[in-house]
């Protein structure tokens, strides 16, 4: 995989890492959120939020299938996440 410059990689924090999960804290731009990496199965969504909470499912078909070409794995996690981040934008009123 390829490596993750020191800048960026100071933006990201693990939290919790167990057999079950894979719990990140995220900086950007002066914003903080997690992202919990989860089994949920194949039927489950590939992506939600609930509360501030990005999850990803790790089950899900498609991250299966990428999960071992590394950059391609790269840009689906950054399009889910900046999917999710959306969502949670535009679910908080002004």
């Amino acid at each position: 995989m390829k490596r993750i410059k020191p800048k960026v990689r100071s933006r990201i924090k693990t939290l919790l890492r167990d057999k079950n999960r894979i719990v990140k804290k995220v900086k950007i731009e002066g914003s903080e959120f997690l992202v919990s990496f989860t089994h949920l199965g194949e039927t489950e969504k590939e992506s939600f939020t609930e509360g501030s909470i990005i999850f990803i499912n790790r089950d899900h078909p498609l991250f299966k299938k990428l999960e071992g070409k590394s950059e391609i794995t790269l840009y689906h996690l950054i399009r889910l996440v900046s999917q999710e981040i959306i969502k949670l934008g535009s679910s908080i009123k002004p």
